[in-house]
């Protein structure tokens, strides 16, 4: 339907009739005495066939609201004063306490549309008797039933697709079910108290008993198939007990267009003295009362193309939120299952750069995995065969679980990789020479420790420090920062005096140590020490410089921060020093305003707290900061003490490193505050 030309039609006057725009009607109550008023919205509503088409067109109040469009195959709506395209049907637009009445003849012309161009065997047989009264209800009824056409034949289009992609698949191999029957992680040994065997469901072989003394729920490994069960007494279970099971696996089957990932779930259950489980499962018996039934059914599907990336993906679901079960398209799977590898060589051939992956060591490193994004993986870098097959486990499980991608950005040089994926060997794609690599690979590094190792050999130094450091190559941006200041010799000296300086105060290990240190040096630099002065960058007592370290640092950013105050903090001085009585001296103390940031800054710097922070609250007028001072060294700070905007309360009074003051010192701030600055204030109010 052309929209644009339908909403040129010109839409009717309004027609003049003595239908009120609202009604007021009384509802009588149904379960209680009583009723109340109701008013009700008239909306009339014409209709007209135009070149096979409806249009039916409402009104309230003498002006139009809405009209809409309808054909054998498709509707649409014009709102008032809208001039997009609305799909909103009739009773969509229907609001509460609303009616439609027809006028002109509407629904005689609704029942003539209906009669001249559908089938009455598509309405509901109540339009025969209400079309003249309410022809709303049969467009409704057109529309809802062009929505529906419109949403099967969606739905049958999706579904040819779906089966187009569908027709290469084939059932499994036989080898891959009987791989499932021995799959079960749920293993068990179920005995009999006066037996002296036990039967394992793994194996379906007998265990003896021998002389040890079996309980129930009590694990224990099979000597034939080698796998822990659990072992369970017969006589504690009643007659019918299931134990019900289930596990993921993938499987892999090639495609024209690359392969197929399919992921299978299995059921396991097992049963006293019942036949429990659907058709399809196979049922084995384990002794005499008990059998185990195991079946499995396909629950996603992920194709691939010949670049490793995903295609299309389906799984297992509500069709279309329209209650049946069918493949629904999906772009997400992340179900992490083992690997079935007996046919992954053939289902993967179209994979040449995998055509000598050794899948039975893959599925060892991966354990539980995604095969779509490890066969992805492997597509893209084929070199990780060759870490496979000479024993670095720990470096391809990296690669292989996507690690790779997340750690380049912490790695040393830029954060840009070293390798070469295109590299004809191993050496040149981890960027070491023969000798480096035939001395890091005994050691099974893992990228983190690969990138160390890397680091310390761009610093003259060999595999004997990067043993030592090898634990620790989640702190590698902590390392690589305190190297700039010292070669590795001496800082792997300095780690290791100050952890055991660390240990004997019960402050931490080394991992302590080398976080502590790294931070310490940042700080540092923030504080503007020397840099160049040996003591600075190894002091003797890591545990003391840290804490002095972390203050200095950050009286650099008070000063950076809050110096901007500074004038504003002198104008609010002044006009506290001008109130009579502000300041106050006895034969121990002597108290007074802080008069400038450079003051207030000081009191922060010697007694080592934040107060420079409160500068922009002193400058507004919503504190007051004093100095607190013995009276025999009036020039070095002792207390900091802070009282509200307006003189009344004591907020706190700080000594160094935040310690509060002593009873005798707040006896006599107390004193002065209530006695002397709340009487000055008084006598000037």
């Amino acid at each position: 339907m052309n929209f644009k030309e339908l909403i040129k039609i010109p839409v009717p006057p309004a027609p003049q009739t003595d239908i009120p725009a609202e009604t007021t009607v009384y509802v009588e109550r149904t379960c209680y005495i009583g009723g109340y008023k109701k008013t009700i919205k008239n909306y009339i509503y014409l209709a007209e066939i135009i070149d096979k088409m409806l249009v039916v067109t409402t009104y309230h109040g003498g002006k139009f609201m809405w009209r809409t469009f309808i054909t054998d195959t498709d509707y649409c709506t014009q709102k008032s004063g809208n001039p997009k395209k609305s799909t909103a049907s009739a009773e969509k637009l229907t609001e509460y306490s609303q009616t439609y009445i027809p006028v002109d003849g509407a629904g005689e012309t609704v029942k003539r549309y209906v009669d001249m161009f559908h089938k009455y065997d598509t309405l509901p047989p109540a339009f025969y008797w209400r079309e003249l009264e309410h022809g709303m209800e049969t467009v409704n009824s057109l529309q809802k039933r062009i929505r529906n056409n419109k949403t099967a034949e969606r739905h049958r289009k999706i579904r040819e697709a779906t089966e187009e992609c569908m027709l290469e698949i084939r059932p499994p191999v036989k080898p891959f079910t009987e791989w499932l029957k021995h799959q079960s992680s749920s293993i068990k040994i179920i005995y009999h108290t006066g037996d002296d065997y036990g039967v394992c469901t793994h194996c379906l072989k007998k265990v003896e008993r021998r002389k040890a003394k079996w309980k129930h729920k009590q694990n224990i490994t099979c000597p034939h198939c080698k796998k822990t069960a659990t072992l369970l007494c017969s006589g504690r279970f009643k007659d019918g007990r299931i134990e019900h099971h289930s596990e993921l696996f993938w499987y892999a089957q090639k495609t024209r267009s690359g392969c197929c990932v399919r992921l299978f779930e299995t059921h396991y259950n097992l049963c006293k003295n019942t036949a429990y489980g659907y058709d399809e499962e196979q049922v084995i018996p384990i002794t005499y009362e008990w059998n185990k039934s195991m079946g499995y059914s396909e629950v996603c599907r992920v194709f691939l193309n010949l670049n490793g990336n995903l295609d299309k993906g389906f799984v297992w679901d509500n069709f279309m939120q329209t209650g049946e079960n069918y493949w629904c398209r999906t772009n997400n799977v992340f179900f992490s299952a083992p690997f079935y590898t007996g046919n992954l060589r053939q289902a993967l051939i179209n994979y040449k750069q995998l055509k000598y992956i050794p899948w039975n060591k893959v599925s060892k490193i991966c354990g539980k995995g995604y095969l779509h994004e490890t066969i992805r993986t492997l597509v893209r870098r084929p070199w990780i065969e060759y870490l496979i097959k000479v024993g670095m486990k720990s470096l391809a499980y990296d690669y292989l679980n996507s690690r790779y991608d997340e750690i380049t950005a912490t790695e040393f040089v830029n954060g840009k990789t070293d390798t070469k994926e295109n590299s004809p060997s191993l050496a040149h794609i981890l960027k070491l020479n023969r000798r480096e690599l035939k001395e890091i690979m005994p050691y099974d590094p893992d990228i983190r420790e690969l990138n160390l190792y890397k680091f310390l050999l761009r610093n003259r130094a060999g595999i004997d420090e990067w043993k030592k450091l090898r634990d620790f190559s989640n702190y590698s941006n902590s390392i690589s920062a305190a190297l700039e200041y010292q070669p590795v010799s001496r800082y792997l000296w300095y780690i290791e005096e100050q952890a055991e300086l660390y240990q004997q105060q019960d402050y931490g290990n080394m991992r302590t140590v080398i976080g502590d240190y790294a931070d310490y040096l940042r700080e540092a630099k923030d504080a503007n020490y020397n840099m160049e002065d040996t003591a600075t960058i190894n002091p003797k007592n890591l545990i003391a410089a840290h804490a002095d370290s972390e203050i200095d640092s950050r009286l650099a950013h008070y000063k950076r921060d809050y110096a901007q105050y500074a004038d504003e903090l002198a104008a609010a001085a002044e006009n506290i020093a001008k109130v009579k009585g502000i300041t106050y001296e006895d034969e121990q103390y002597h108290i007074a305003p802080i008069m400038s940031w450079e003051e207030l800054f000081n009191e922060s710097k010697c007694l080592r707290h934040c107060v420079a922070t409160y500068a922009k609250k002193y400058a507004d007028g919503n504190c007051i900061i004093f100095g607190v001072r013995n009276i025999s060294t009036p020039d070095i700070p002792m207390y900091t003490l802070e009282l509200s905007g307006n003189f009344k309360y004591v907020q706190q009074c700080r000594g160094f490193k935040n310690k509060s003051a002593p009873e005798n010192v707040m006896e006599v701030v107390k004193k002065w505050q209530k006695n002397l600055v709340a009487k000055n204030i008084k006598k000037a109010g």
